[in-house]
C-alpha cells in the first residue's frame, strides 16, 4: 500500500473516450481513473479526417495546477495532448481530464484511437495506462423529411420535391402514390390524373434507414372543362356540355362557366370558344 501511494497509482489505470452518435458538433470527454497523483499526462489521438475534425481541446478547469499544450492536425487526422500538473492530478475514480470538440465532416462512423497514453507519478517516473478504451463515433441513422413546392392544383400538376432528411443519408427512394418512384435526392414528378396521392420517402445509410409517409399529401384536381378525365379539354368535353344543355347528359355544375347556377347555352358556347382558342380561359 505504501509503495502504491508513493508511486501514485492506487488501482488499474484507465484512459477512456466514449462511444457516441454525432450528427454535427459535440463536446466529448476524455476520462482517467486509477491514479492517486499524476504530475503529467500525455496522449495522442488518431481519427478518420474524412469523417470528423477536432476543433478544440480544453482541460478540466476543476483540476487545479494544470497547464496544457495541444497540437491538432486535421489534415492527417492526428492530435497530441500534453498536460503538466504541479499539484498532482488525483483521479482514483473516473475523472474528467479534457473535453474534445468534434465536428462531423463526412458520413459514416470513425474510431478515435488513443495512442501512446502515459502519465508521470510523483517520483516523475513515466507509466503507461493499464487499460485504453478507444472512442467510437457511430454513424447516425438518418431521419426522413421532405417538402414540396406545391401540394395541390389541376392536372397535369408538376411537383418539385426537396429532401430535408437529417443524418447524412446516402440513398433515397420516393413513392409518389400513383405507381411512379424515384431514387433521386430531389426529384420532380408530374401527376396527370385527378386524385389524392400519398407520398413516401425512405432514406438510408450504412447506419440504418427511415421512412416518412405523408397521406394524401398531393391533391390533383381535374382540368377545368375536362369532363372525360383525360387531362385536357377536347371535343368530347365540348359535346358533353352541349348534351347537358339539352338534358341528354346529367347536369354537372362544374360546367357552369358563367356562374349563374345552371348549365345553359352560354356555357356550351364558352367551352367551344375555349377549345378553338378564341378565349384563353374558362
Amino acid at each position: 500500500m505504501v509503495c502504491m501511494l508513493v508511486c501514485g497509482a492506487s488501482a488499474e489505470t484507465r484512459i477512456m473516450f466514449p462511444e457516441i452518435s454525432l450528427e454535427d458538433t459535440a463536446d466529448l470527454p476524455v476520462t482517467i481513473s486509477g491514479i492517486a497523483a499524476a504530475t503529467g499526462i500525455s496522449f495522442e489521438l488518431s481519427y478518420d479526417r474524412e469523417v470528423i475534425h477536432i476543433e478544440d481541446i480544453t482541460a478540466n478547469s476543476e483540476i487545479p495546477g494544470s497547464s496544457m499544450v495541444v497540437r491538432i492536425d486535421n489534415d492527417i487526422g492526428h492530435v497530441k495532448v500534453v498536460i503538466v500538473n504541479t499539484e498532482g492530478i488525483s483521479a482514483v475514480e473516473p475523472t474528467l481530464l479534457t473535453i474534445i470538440r468534434l465536428t462531423r465532416v463526412g458520413s459514416g462512423g470513425s474510431t478515435v484511437v488513443i495512442q501512446d497514453p502515459r502519465w508521470s507519478d510523483t517520483q516523475l517516473v513515466t507509466n503507461s495506462f493499464d487499460v485504453v478504451l478507444n472512442g467510437n463515433i457511430k454513424a447516425m441513422a438518418p431521419a426522413a423529411n421532405f417538402t414540396a413546392n406545391t401540394t395541390s392544383g389541376p392536372a397535369p400538376l408538376t411537383v418539385w420535391f426537396t429532401d430535408l432528411s437529417t443524418g447524412n443519408p446516402t440513398g433515397w427512394f420516393w413513392s409518389f402514390g400513383d405507381g411512379a418512384t424515384s431514387t433521386k435526392q430531389n426529384p420532380t414528378h408530374t401527376y396527370t390524373a385527378p386524385g389524392n396521392y400519398t407520398v413516401n420517402l425512405t432514406v438510408s445509410s450504412e447506419a440504418g434507414s427511415d421512412t416518412l409517409s405523408r397521406p394524401d399529401y398531393i391533391t390533383v384536381t381535374r382540368v377545368k372543362g375536362d369532363f372525360n378525365g383525360n387531362g385536357e379539354v377536347d371535343i368530347g368535353d365540348v359535346s358533353k356540355v352541349a348534351y347537358m344543355v339539352v338534358e341528354k347528359e346529367p347536369a354537372d355544375l362544374a360546367a357552369d362557366f358563367n356562374g349563374n347556377d345552371r348549365i345553359d347555352i352560354g356555357d356550351a358556347a364558352k367551352i367551344a370558344y375555349y377549345f378553338v382558342g378564341k378565349i384563353g380561359e374558362l
